[in-house]
């Protein structure tokens, strides 16, 4: 059996590629074929995943089971097929419906760390209290104009200069 470790990564990386295959269905028209296509796709993606790490998983994104209970909603009578296209709009991470689901114990939303860019010596010195990020800088004024002769003399008449 899998590490807890290497389950719950495992579990990350499926809701990651759940969810660009869902944004996927999300553009298509509703009558496009492409629909089932995903759902099989989903279901390809679901069932390895579940089997190899879903007891071991300490964690399991609930955005995977409410898949998985919305794939099953529209499978056959005898759960080999697509009997219609699943409704993409449920497949979400806030649905109330994972209290239905039997692994809702472990459902929580768990987070890849992804690298994030480290800020420099200078900035993390202008954030003052180390923790919050320097406001927006002040873009600069543009210098003002130097001031050139007057064109005219005191009592508004053209001298010619320029």
């Amino acid at each position: 059996m899998p590490t807890a470790e290497l389950s719950n990564t495992a579990m990350g990386n499926a809701a990651e590629q759940l969810m660009t295959i869902v944004q996927k269905a999300a553009i298509l028209r509703d009558d496009h074929p492409g629909h089932l296509k995903l759902a099989v796709e989903i279901g390809d993606l679901l069932s390895p995943v579940f089997k190899t790490h879903g007891m071991s998983a300490m964690t399991i994104p609930p955005i995977l089971l409410l898949a998985a209970m919305e794939m099953q909603e529209h499978l056959d009578a005898a759960q080999q097929s697509f009997a219609s296209v699943p409704v993409w709009a449920k497949i979400r991470t806030d649905d109330p419906r994972i209290q239905q689901h039997p692994l809702k114990e472990k459902a929580r939303s768990i987070t890849i760390a992804r690298p994030q860019p480290q800020p420099t010596a200078a900035a993390k010195a202008s954030a003052g209290d180390g923790g919050t990020p320097p406001l927006a800088k002040e873009k600069p004024r543009p210098k003002p104009m130097p001031k050139t002769k007057a064109a005219h003399d005191s009592k508004g008449k053209d001298t010619g200069e320029r």
